[in-house]
């Protein structure tokens, strides 16, 4: 008679056990690797009491329990509803309907607008022909229901749109200057930068932005150069079939040549204040070394992960300065003055805005958004997002 197939299914959700969020070891660890090698057929269920205990991560300590499902009469293995497998649990968010983020978004862009024009219409604008203005930006693609990307045809106008407002597009090196050599700006001086180091950027964003003949920042966390592993933030999307690959070293060699600076944003995409201090000193340092050596100059340039005053502490813009750097930048919304630290250099994290909500930022007038950035603001952010169901952590 045919050996019977089995699988192995959860009984509790994977929230109660935090191996399952482990990237897997380049041994091939799998759901099967935490229980003995014999519980591999319906007929070894005795010899092993039946019940697995997690043992692929030491000290686990955990309660939850493997069981195996049984064989029905057709030879298929069938598992009760309890046990099949879900996406979710601990370090994913639960099944997110495209409603809510669609709604999300649109609250987002509603309360940027009313901002702005109260702001703009009450001559309460934040910033003058001196302030440098820093835009942040993620994706850049066309991929439905993918969270913090801007379509591609919307980024080409955000471009064409910064020039007939009069603004001015600036490289690194004039940053570089200005806060270290007092080197002025030009008026109305925007810097574009990247975070995360998607491919979109190259494939989609470069030659956009050299259309327009602008310079830009990209910032990457050198763990996920090159590795086909998501992103932390990327593993609901990518279980969904939304893949956001990241850009390998040839390629961030290839972005240099569009006139995109690669800079840090870390090692492995954490924000520092989850960090202890001396393992935000090794992804502040060894970042910078590693691109360095890759790309055979000084890196002179950092995201903080995240960035709002929630993801960092005080003490790592002087960890950044040891290490090297001369500029950092956070995700705070604002405008930077010539007397802004440029350890904690402001950004605008662009949005899929409509034009005169993108000009109303642009101008200063939704600064006051950047309460959200405040640590009591983060963490009404999260509340938001649980409440909703939209939230990426």
């Amino acid at each position: 008679m045919a050996r019977a197939q089995t699988r192995w299914s959860s009984r509790r959700s994977r929230r109660a056990c935090p191996w399952s969020l482990r990237r897997p070891s380049s041994t091939g660890s799998s759901l099967r690797s935490c229980v003995s090698p014999t519980a591999t057929t319906a007929g070894s269920r005795n010899a092993c009491s039946a019940q697995l205990r997690c043992r692929n991560r030491s000290g686990c300590g955990c309660a939850h329990v493997w069981r195996q499902s049984t064989p029905s009469a057709t030879g298929r293995t069938r598992s009760s509803p309890r046990r099949r497998k879900r996406v979710g649990g601990a370090g994913y968010p639960r099944r997110v309907p495209v409603l809510r983020e669609q709604v999300k978004q649109v609250l987002k862009n509603s309360v940027y607008r009313a901002i702005g024009e109260v702001a703009n219409g009450a001559g309460v604008v934040n910033g003058d022909g001196r302030s440098l203005r820093v835009l942040m930006y993620h994706k850049v693609n066309d991929l439905p229901n993918n969270r913090m990307s801007m379509p591609v045809s919307l980024f080409d106008e955000q471009m064409s749109h910064l020039e007939e407002l009069g603004y001015t597009v600036v490289d690194l090196d004039a940053v570089l200057a200005h806060y270290r050599d007092a080197a002025p700006l030009p008026t109305g001086a925007v810097l574009i930068t990247f975070d995360d180091g998607y491919r979109d950027n190259l494939v989609n964003a470069a030659p956009i932005l050299r259309k327009h003949g602008y310079a830009a920042v990209q910032f990457v966390p050198i763990a996920y150069v090159g590795d086909t592993q998501p992103l932390p933030h990327e593993r609901y999307l990518s279980a969904h079939g939304v893949h956001n690959p990241t850009v390998d070293w040839d390629e961030l060699r290839e972005l240099e040549g569009y006139g995109v600076r690669v800079e840090s944003h870390g090692i492995s995409h954490k924000p520092l204040a989850e960090l202890e201090l001396d393992e935000a000193a090794r992804e502040i340092a060894i970042s910078k070394l590693k691109l360095e050596e890759r790309l055979g100059r000084p890196v002179r340039a950092f995201s903080y992960v995240k960035g709002s005053e929630a993801d960092y502490k005080p003490v790592h813009p002087s960890l950044v300065r040891q290490a090297g750097y001369d500029l950092a930048f956070t995700a705070v919304s604002g405008a930077n003055s010539p007397a802004s630290d440029p350890l904690q250099l402001r950004r605008y994290n662009v949005e899929p805005y409509s034009q005169r909500t993108f000009e109303l930022v642009l101008a200063g007038a939704c600064d006051l958004i950047s309460v959200k950035d405040t640590v009591t603001g983060t963490h009404a952010r999260r509340v938001f997002n649980a409440v909703l169901g939209t939230s990426s952590r």
